[in-house]
């Protein structure tokens, strides 16, 4: 289940990644529906991966309103389904569990689809009352507790796994991924200024 996506330049070290998700971490905002920059660029359908041996059916995640709607708000994921999540550009990324209620796995890959950090996330507690107020000092208050999980290097790719499956799986850094077909990110579009 995809959260909030932070993207972050190549050229930023790791600690410095780290400590700008911090600073950004109740920043960003899921676009309302329809006010995606790209509305047309809107992506949809699956993929498929081989993991471990095994068969994944993937929704695919290729622009910024689905990669941060993510799968928040969903319950468990059946054991051969997930997310796939596809960057324009390889970049830090950073996960949390935003409105999830069951453990999600996340793979983070690199663009040779070389896992470079894979993470096991547990569901965050539900929003107090106050958090689900709707206004923008709770949304920033349920955003600053929730857990950041940062790609350890730019990456590519992201999947989306039910709970459980790196370990049963035996998923470690530096494994192959394969998937086929490999579909194309969405661009980012630069916002229309008015003349």
């Amino acid at each position: 289940m995809h959260k909030r996506v932070f993207r972050f330049g190549a050229a930023l070290g790791a600690a410095a990644a780290a400590v700008a998700a911090l600073a950004l971490v109740s920043q960003r905002r899921v676009p309302p529906e329809g006010t995606a920059r790209n509305p047309a660029a809107h992506a949809t359908g699956t993929t498929f991966a081989t993991i471990s041996g095994e068969q994944f059916r993937l929704e695919i995640a290729a622009d910024e309103r689905t990669q941060a709607q993510g799968l928040g708000g969903r319950g468990a994921l059946a054991d051969h389904d997930g997310m796939l999540f596809v960057f324009p550009e390889p970049e830090y990324q950073q996960f949390v569990m935003r409105d999830c209620q069951a453990p999600i796995d996340v793979l983070l890959l690199d663009e040779s689809l070389l896992i470079n950090s894979c993470y096991a996330m547990q569901p965050e507690p539900p929003r107090s009352a106050a958090e689900a107020a709707g206004n923008s000092e709770s949304e920033a208050a349920y955003s600053a507790r929730l857990k950041g999980y940062l790609s350890l290097a730019p990456v590519k790719y992201a999947i989306e796994l039910k709970g459980g499956a790196i370990a049963r799986l035996g998923l470690k850094e530096g494994q192959q991924i394969h998937l086929e077909p490999l579909p194309p990110a969405s661009p980012r579009v630069a916002e229309a200024r008015p003349d």
